[in-house]
């Protein structure tokens, strides 16, 4: 796809396959990043590798429902103030 680029425009391309023509520009601009072409940015692996930190930020608990994230933290907030049941015992978890 990316030499494609260099004949034709990413919205020509755009029309004949199937991603938009943003998504392939944004293939070009990461190749070229890649490449050491560019270095307004950053490489393939440093964003795969923020991305596991990112993931790693998290306790296995907010990653397994985030929807659930708040009331466990709130959970854990107001256990610091009086008796409450452990957390396994809890029914939304």
């Amino acid at each position: 796809m990316i030499k494609l680029v260099r004949r034709r425009t990413p919205h020509a391309l755009a029309r004949e396959f199937e991603p938009s023509a943003q998504a392939i520009r944004n293939c070009v601009r990461q190749a070229t990043l890649d490449a050491g072409q560019r270095m307004d940015g950053p490489l393939t692996y440093e964003r795969e590798e923020l991305g596991r930190r990112r993931e790693n930020r998290y306790p296995p608990e907010e990653r397994l429902c985030p929807l659930l994230a708040p009331r466990m933290n709130l959970y854990l907030y107001l256990s610091k103030f009086r008796k409450l049941p452990s957390v396994s015992r809890c029914f939304w978890l």
